[in-house]
């Protein structure tokens, strides 16, 4: 099929060169000013032009390399500033108060689009002489500071700051920064808050003095060429299928691969939630396919609740009832902390009082016990309250073991994917910064070869449990995650795009990178993310090796390594590190070598037989539930899944992408190719996700 490119593509406006900009606020003087970025390192001044995470990351290096402290950044990309669809997201980085190390997040809303008509990036440096200072950023760029004093809740104080600054966006911190809990995160005031901080953003803010950043100015307007775009995402089913589950149809694919019967229904369960007790959903701005679930709870509020902090705050601490969790996860956002770092925080807590290694705790399973101790985080001070060491300093100080990647609490990853980018990731261990979406969520192999060249991969690659060619899988899954980071656009837009065959990444890279004709627009978006990235583990450190080895992971680690350029203890090497901002920086050459094909065997002879098919989510739905098909068997999925379709065009719709199947199938917790036989008896899951976040 011949695919139309756009005329936005074709023939791209003519690139105008422009100077970052920053607006860059002195706490210790309450002085403001607008600068040029300019360093004296070159490769930083070509990468910053990148805008978003690669400003970040260079402002970031900039201080790291002449021995200043790290600055406060908040900064926007190139499809931010110009309106492009679900792209609001604002970088924010700094150096985290629980991690000890620069952390980046980003988050939605208005604050990106308002930041974007005023500067490419906001800059804080020092500290305010008194805490409580909230900074105003008015429509023309000007800076004032207002004080307040402290408010019993988040919630209130955002409402407080909602109705000082009804045409602001907000960005705060909360009662447990106030009271200096490391792992208080942030939260954008929008109906209801989103948050963002992983590693203690929320804290360093607040250690600076700063409750709260509220801007003021208009929003961006959309560019030509939206509606195309926004029209191409909706063609992807996988973007289709997050709207219609607000990120809870992950649950179907974690049910796969659940240890037992119970924990299978728990994930089920959650994934279903939305659909009986979501009031809503919500997205980024202009994104058609919006991924967050909104809830009510019991107190009547609107809580936000997506998979990952679901997951964080359910089954691991014995929350059968998703509902449960919702409200564990309200106090988390009442105080104003990371609900993963609280979450593990309590699973050690939970142990060290089961054990008999403190008198008192709470107890697995009991929600008021939890709720207890997430909100004496806002009320007391770190080293009064329960949880306030983290998941890291509670295990350490009860002699138990916590899960964590780089210094942080993470949640045990599906396969060795997932493992290996959590430890190696400079940018943080947060799944946004690092996830593989080709690993998980059923890419066909053909699809994931096509997005990889030049790169070789085989269908061992993806086998979540084998250890080949998963150095190269993170290496890639990084460059493009830290690329579109950079433009401001959803990583989980664009990997929709890509995982369905919507869109080929030339094209969709110059959709992002303003001013970038389709040739080489790839190459481009790839070596931004892997200069950002290359940045970030010069800025934090190299990786710990020791916990590569006992996780099994050298065999991996060495691939990555020498693909991203680093020495054995994971520093960057000087040779490497002096080609950021180019093209330089993507030495495929280290890894070309032809991918061990898989051979399959079909056999001469058919007969009738059945094969059964499952699915959840809106899949599940077209297909009207599990279906029996009378088939000749065997014969290859990719053949099943068009019987499967026949007479069932929403199906079909789902399956399929301009003819061409997008969803392996799961038999026994293991992947199924497209191009692997189906035989009498089996039993199929369908799973249709965006993986990896």
């Amino acid at each position: 099929m011949t695919r139309q490119v756009s005329e936005t593509v074709q023939n791209p406006p003519e690139k105008q060169p422009a100077p970052v900009q920053l607006l860059e606020v002195d706490l210790s003087t309450g002085s403001a000013r607008s600068m040029r970025f300019e360093s004296e390192w070159p490769e930083l001044e070509s990468l910053a032009e990148a805008g978003g995470s690669a400003l970040a990351w260079s402002l970031q290096a900039e201080a790291h390399r002449s021995g200043a402290p790290a600055p406060f950044v908040l900064a926007v990309g190139a499809a931010v500033k110009r309106g492009a669809p679900t792209a609001a997201r604002v970088s924010v980085c700094g150096r985290g108060a629980h991690t000890g190390k620069i952390a980046e997040g980003a988050v939605g809303g208005s604050l990106g689009r308002r930041l974007a008509s005023i500067t490419d990036a906001l800059v804080l440096r020092g500290r305010c002489k008194q805490p409580g200072v909230v900074i105003v950023i008015d429509a023309a760029g000007s800076v004032r500071f207002e004080f307040y004093e402290e408010r019993g809740s988040l919630p209130a104080w955002l409402e407080s700051l909602a109705l000082k600054h009804p045409r602001g966006a907000r960005l705060a911190v909360g009662p447990a920064a106030w009271r200096g809990v490391s792992f208080a995160n942030l939260a954008a005031g929008e109906d209801p808050p989103s948050f963002v901080g992983r590693g203690g953003l929320g804290g360093a803010l607040a250690e600076m003095g700063v409750w709260a950043i509220v801007v003021e100015a208009d929003e961006v307007h959309s560019s030509e060429g939206s509606a195309e775009l926004a029209a191409q995402l909706k063609r992807s089913p996988r973007l289709r299928e997050r709207g219609a589950g607000g990120s809870l149809e992950r649950a179907h694919e974690v049910g796969l691969h659940a240890p037992d019967e119970r924990a299978e229904l728990d994930a089920r369960a959650l994934a279903q939630a939305g659909a009986e007790e979501g009031v809503g959903l919500r997205g980024c701005a202009g994104c058609p396919t919006p991924c967050g679930w909104i809830f009510e709870t019991h107190q009547g509020a609107r809580q936000g609740g997506r998979f990952n902090a679901l997951d964080s705050v359910g089954l691991s601490l014995g929350l059968r009832s998703p509902s449960e969790a919702l409200e564990l996860l309200a106090a988390c956002d009442e105080v104003g902390v990371d609900a993963k770092e609280a979450g593990a925080a309590l699973e050690v807590l939970v142990r060290a009082h089961e054990e008999g290694r403190i008198e008192s705790g709470p107890s697995f399973g009991v929600l008021e016990d939890f709720i207890q101790e997430v909100r004496s985080l806002g009320q007391l001070a770190p080293h009064e309250a329960a949880l306030g060491a983290g998941a890291i300093g509670l295990a350490e100080r009860y002699g138990l073991e916590a899960h964590t990647a780089r210094g942080e609490a993470a949640r045990p990853r599906q396969g060795l994917g997932g493992a290996l980018a959590a430890q190696v990731a400079g940018r943080g261990a947060e799944p946004m910064r690092t996830f593989a979406f080709l690993l998980e969520g059923g890419v066909p192999l053909a699809r994931a070869q096509a997005l990889l060249q030049p790169l070789k991969i085989s269908a061992q690659g993806l086998e979540a449990s084998d250890l080949a060619e998963k150095g190269r899988l993170v290496w890639w899954h990084e460059n493009f995650v830290a690329g579109v980071d950079a433009t401001g656009f959803c990583a989980f837009s664009a990997a929709g795009v890509l995982a369905d065959g919507v869109m080929e990444l030339d094209e969709l890279a110059a959709q992002l990178l303003m001013g970038e004709g389709a040739e080489g627009a790839a190459e481009k978006l790839l070596s931004v993310g892997a200069s950002v990235t290359l940045l970030s583990l010069e800025v934090a450190g190299g990786a710990d090796t020791a916990e590569l080895e006992a996780r099994g992971l050298e065999q991996p680690w060495e691939e990555y390594r020498r693909l991203r350029g680093l020495d054995e203890d994971g520093r960057v090497l000087a040779e490497v590190g002096s080609k950021v901002g180019s093209a330089e920086v993507l030495r495929w050459e280290q890894q070309l070598k032809t991918a061990a094909p898989v051979e399959r065997h079909e056999s001469g002879e058919r007969a009738l037989g059945h094969v059964r098919f499952a699915a959840g989510g809106e899949l599940g739905r077209a297909l009207g539930g599990a279906v029996s098909l009378e088939l000749e068997l065997p014969r290859p999925l990719s053949d099943a899944l068009l019987l499967l379709c026949d007479g069932r065009s929403q199906a079909r719709e789902l399956l399929f992408v301009n003819d061409a199947a997008i969803a392996v199938a799961w038999r026994g917790g293991e992947r199924v190719e497209l191009d692997e036989l189906v035989r009498d008896g089996d039993q199929l899951d369908l799973v249709l996700a965006v993986g990896g976040g």
